[in-house]
């Protein structure tokens, strides 16, 4: 079992990062090619820290639409630099 990082480290780790993020949708709801698309636009950002990733279903009539949201943070400043 992995020992969890006190609070304060957590904290200081996280001074300066920025926090970026995408939303990737899919019209149909079709939540296991979401899923891919995600994970392959992930793969896509290189080595980042995700922060958080959330999954919203969203219903109007008899019409569904998913959407994921990625939160991140890029490991060092040259990789943030680059994808701006």
């Amino acid at each position: 079992m992995e020992k969890r990082q006190p609070v304060s480290e957590k904290i200081e780790r996280a001074k300066g990062w920025t926090c970026r993020h995408f939303a990737i949708s899919d019209a149909e709801a079709d939540v296991p090619r979401l899923l891919r698309k995600v994970a392959s636009a992930i793969e896509e950002l290189g080595e980042i820290e995700i922060l958080d990733v959330t999954f919203c279903l969203e219903v109007e009539g008899s019409s569904f639409e998913a959407t994921m949201a990625v939160y991140f943070s890029f490991l060092d400043d040259t990789d943030a630099e680059a994808a701006e």
